[in-house]
């Protein structure tokens, strides 16, 4: 008597547990690298606004007492120097890895009745999402010191101009983050001395 022997393959049911369990298991695995993606983004933006002020500071010479600030705007000249991260700058346009545009500009501030005066350079970073303003800001706020003056956070307006903002100096507080945007897209206005 001649036995057969039969082979038994994986019934609908078997297949679809199987392909479930996988389709979790790379859910979990795009949550994840999503989340490392954005923390990534967010510390490159910091290091960089860090790395801009730094290589500003140094580029750009203090204003003498009776000059006028350059608040057009010196970005060409930002770009040449190489003031921002290379991997910011694509065709003479800035953007940092969370945001729009960026924008520079010179300023100087009066300190009123001292008949004294700081310079620096301001850094835009335009139409930052929510999540990372936050994020950002918070990153920024452990970067208190000599260099990074003060931060504005606001939203509305073109370009420098807000609709509303709140202003932030050194040493920052820790809850730097709560003057960005709920559902909306915020400007980030970072202030840097110039030595």
């Amino acid at each position: 008597m001649t036995r057969h022997s039969r082979k038994r393959g994986f019934n609908l049911i078997e297949a679809a547990i199987v392909l479930g369990v996988v389709g979790l298991v790379i859910g979990g695995i795009w949550v994840a690298a999503n989340a490392v993606n954005d923390h990534f983004k967010v510390s490159r933006t910091a290091a960089g606004i860090i790395y801009a002020c730094d290589r500003a500071a140094n580029i750009f010479p203090r204003l003498s007492a009776p000059a006028e600030p350059d608040e057009t705007g010196i970005l060409s000249a930002a770009i040449a120097a190489n003031v921002f991260p290379a991997d910011w700058v694509n065709n003479g346009v800035v953007n940092s890895p969370v945001s729009g545009n960026v924008l520079v500009t010179q300023y100087k501030q009066d300190l009123i009745w001292s008949g004294m005066y700081i310079t620096g350079v301001s850094i835009y970073l335009i139409d930052v999402p929510e999540k990372y303003c936050r994020q950002v800001a918070s990153g920024l706020s452990t970067k208190s010191g000599s260099l990074l003056q003060f931060v504005i956070i606001g939203t509305g307006g073109n370009d420098v101009n807000w609709t509303s903002e709140t202003d932030y100096i050194s040493p920052f507080p820790g809850n730097m983050s709560d003057g960005c945007a709920s559902n909306a897209m915020s400007k980030l206005e970072i202030h840097c001395l110039t030595r």
